[in-house]
Order: structure tokens, then sequence, then C-alpha cells
């Protein structure tokens, strides 16, 4: 059986490019829709890991905005040895990409499985606080400090109440809203 999961990242600010002149993602959180995974981290290397450890050839994972959540993960296979193939074997990609760059599909082969990522927002075109309010889940209220400095070594260095913060307003609340919204309209139109 093949599992639906949803994914967040969360990027260092613009304050932090013009320091390091590069940007990262400092948080990712990764939860299942039909399994109960429910996973975060902060280094996309153990992202990818996770995926191979844990996900099955034909799991996909949504991202609501995979035209910018996947540009980390385009980067992130380049750089560490994977390369792009139409036929997937270990350690290749493919992808569907538009000519205006929107990226629809990425599809990698980790310990010989094959993850789709696919883009929910193309499915369901409405931002998050829009699925959040037709479900009845408040979006993230907007005090988050978009030009603090990330510089996590470790899980163990985000403070207890960014612990509690970020991943619940910027992972699981997103998450919830697009599984309720989402992934419930695409059900009962199956069912129907």
């Amino acid at each position: 059986t093949n599992h639906t999961y949803c994914a967040d990242f969360e990027t260092t600010s613009e304050s932090q490019y013009r320091r390091d002149s590069f940007t990262k993602v400092y948080l990712w959180k990764i939860m299942g829709v039909d399994t109960p995974l429910d996973e975060i981290g902060i280094e996309l290397d153990d992202f990818i890991k996770l995926l191979g450890e844990k996900l099955e050839t034909g799991d996909v994972v949504y991202f609501h905005n995979l035209s910018f959540d996947g540009e980390f993960i385009l980067w992130y296979l380049l750089q560490n040895g994977y390369t792009y193939n139409d036929e997937l074997s270990n350690n290749n990609f493919n992808s569907i990409i538009d000519e205006t760059g929107s990226i629809y599909m990425i599809r990698i082969c980790i310990n010989d499985k094959i993850i789709e990522f696919r883009c929910s927002y193309k499915l369901f075109p409405k931002s998050i606080k829009e699925i959040g309010e037709m479900v009845g889940i408040e979006k993230l209220n907007e005090t988050h400090n978009y030009d603090e400095l990330k510089d996590y070594k470790s899980i163990d260095d985000i403070t207890e109440e960014e612990k509690e913060e970020s991943p619940k307003k910027y992972g699981t609340d997103e998450s919830k809203a697009f599984i309720n919204g989402i992934l419930g309209k695409i059900a009962k139109e199956k069912d129907a």
C-alpha cells in the first residue's frame, strides 16, 4: 500500500543570506496522512535519509509550493551526486518543470525506492491560510521573526519555545490544514 505524506521546509532569512551568501533549510517537517509518521529535523541531508529509510516505492510527499521547496531538494540532489535520468535507479532523479520554472513533480531513487514529490498547490490553488479557514484551522500568527539568524547545529540547539512554536505553526498546522482541506476534498471527489 502506498502512503501519502505532506512536508514543509523553513528556510533562512534574507539577512542570513547577506551574511552567508546562501539560503538553506533550517527546519523541516514531514507528516503522514495515512500513516503515523511525524518527524522534524534541521538538516536537509537527514530529511533525504529519512525518506530512504522510512518511505517505500510509490509513496508520495506533497509540498504546498513545490516550486519553492523543490528548489532546495533539486539543489541538494545535484550537490550530493544524484544525476538526472528518465529511467530511475539509485542516486537518480527526474522531474516535471514547466517553461516558467514551476515544479510539478520530482522523483528520486534512494535505497532502491522511488519516492515522488508533488505540488499540492497545483491540485488545490489556495493559500494555506485559505485552506485553514475552510477546515477551521487558523494559519500561524505572523509573529515569527523572519530576520532572525538560524545557526542550528543540532535539533537540541532549537529553544523549547521554538520547538513548540515553529514546528507546530509552520509544520503541523499547515500539515493539518493540508490534510483536512486538500486530501479530504480529493478523497470525497474519488468516492463520489
